[in-house]
């Protein structure tokens, strides 16, 4: 028995051994732990934030203390200006959205609307005439493309 220990003893003895062995096991933890760590890390970073909040949206025909005036989906001609409003909750910095007004489906106005913590109205307008009168829509995207919601409303006589 006494040679059995004496031998283990002496197998720990041999030089380096001992710190390569538990230096392999803590470089195995913490590389596990950091790894570990690091994945949460980059999962958090890429999760989204969360999405600004369009609380309302109309075409009207004018807009008095921040409110719409006469808001629809039909406007005569004789208006000669119609309004989008949008109004915005849970924003967290400063962002911008964009405004695209169409006629019969072609692009006729884009406008870049700047947000503002926590909520933002903001509007964009045209002025009508005579020739404009028929089917529009205004798409109410991010800077990204990304469509939050679109507005269909006709102009007559």
């Amino acid at each position: 028995m006494h040679l059995k220990s004496a031998r283990y003893k002496r197998r720990w003895r041999v030089p380096g051994v001992k710190i390569l062995a538990w230096g392999g096991i803590l470089s195995l933890v913490l590389l596990w732990a950091g790894g570990h760590g690091l994945a949460q890390k980059a999962s958090h970073k890429s999760a989204a934030p969360p999405p600004t909040v369009l609380s309302k949206a109309v075409i009207c025909e004018g807009i008095e203390n921040q409110r719409p005036v006469n808001a629809g989906w039909v406007f005569s001609v004789k208006n000669q200006k119609i309004y989008c409003l949008t109004t915005f909750e849970d924003i967290e910095n400063t962002q911008f959205i964009l405004h695209r007004w169409y006629f019969r489906d072609n692009p006729v106005a884009t406008f870049r609307l700047a947000l503002q913590p926590p909520i933002w109205s903001t509007y964009s307008s045209l002025q009508i005439r005579d020739m404009d009168k028929g089917p529009w829509r205004v798409a109410i995207t991010d800077t990204g493309g990304q469509q939050i919601q679109e507005l269909r409303f006709s102009v007559t006589e």
